[in-house]
């Protein structure tokens, strides 16, 4: 897959393989989707959005493109498409990577809880997005979430929304840093 680590800084072709353009990516994803009160230059923040929000586009069409033909040759029936799904965990991309017998075997302490912390990152928020789309809340992904899915589906994300979205939370929040 074109995003390992090893093949940054090594494709001259591709702005986006590059460590500071990966690095910037990682530091305007953790501003923006760090809790907090809008800035009094908001304008500035949103050219700065808008402008990352392109790169971050165009970096998502090139991996796109570098994956296309295999889509394209994924099955498009029921049964045959389970299969061809079923079958990646022996065939599909990553399988024989050499960071696995690496972490296993040569990582230290930090360089773990480094990739464990970039494995949790990408999956922290998801549960609170799908909720969103089904509540429409617009406020962003909350902590609170997965204490209240044990309630009632249809009203858990709405509340969550709702203490996410209140001062008094954004207050508590503040104050507990």
């Amino acid at each position: 897959m074109a995003t390992r680590a090893r093949d940054f800084a090594n494709d001259p072709g591709s702005q986006f393989l590059k460590h500071s353009f990966q690095r910037g990516l990682a530091h305007w994803n953790r501003e923006r989707l760090e809790p907090g009160f809008p800035d009094d230059d908001w304008q500035k923040t949103f050219e700065r959005d808008v402008k990352m929000q392109r790169l971050e586009g165009a970096f998502l069409e090139e991996l796109r493109s570098e994956v296309a033909e295999e889509a394209a040759a994924a099955p498009t029936d029921v049964e045959g498409f389970i299969a061809w799904f079923e079958d990646l965990k022996a065939s599909g991309p990553g399988q024989g990577d050499p960071l696995f017998p690496w972490l296993a075997e040569a990582a230290d302490r930090d360089q773990l809880r480094w990739f464990f912390e970039q494995e949790a990152a990408g999956e922290a928020g998801f549960d609170d997005l799908v909720a969103m789309t089904q509540s429409s809340c617009r406020c962003g992904p909350s902590w609170s979430l997965p204490a209240t899915i044990g309630t009632r589906w249809d009203t858990a994300p709405r509340r969550a929304c709702t203490v996410r979205c209140s001062t008094r939370w954004s207050r508590r929040w503040r104050s507990s840093r």
